[in-house]
């Protein structure tokens, strides 16, 4: 996939596509994106790709979250470790439309 540099819209992103973090029937198509998003964006985070949500995964997302709440972008998100649509939608625009699918979005 192809990362862009920074936040953009997500037009044509899925609104179905189920939340992911822990408690949640994570896809491993969902779970990579996620994880491509944390580390191509600036979040101060890296974490492995491989499809498998568990702790690291869950810190990286939690780091992202942060990130974006002090970044001062809106809307403030919860610092949770959970993707649902809106942190979805930020994290979108570090992964390329392939991952539209996976991903929960408000769009």
């Amino acid at each position: 996939m192809c990362a862009v540099t920074g936040p953009v819209g997500t037009a044509g992103a899925s609104t179905t596509a189920g939340w992911i973090g822990y408690g949640y029937a994570n896809t491993s198509n969902g779970v990579r994106c996620v994880q491509e998003a944390v580390n191509n964006s600036p979040a101060p985070a890296h974490v492995t790709v491989d499809g498998a949500f568990g702790s690291q995964t869950y810190s990286g997302i939690k780091s992202f979250q942060q990130w974006w709440n002090h970044t001062g972008y809106s809307p403030h998100l919860s610092v949770d470790g959970v993707v649902g649509p809106q942190t979805g939608d930020q994290m979108l625009g570090y992964v390329g439309a392939g991952c539209y699918l996976y991903v929960p979005s408000t769009d």
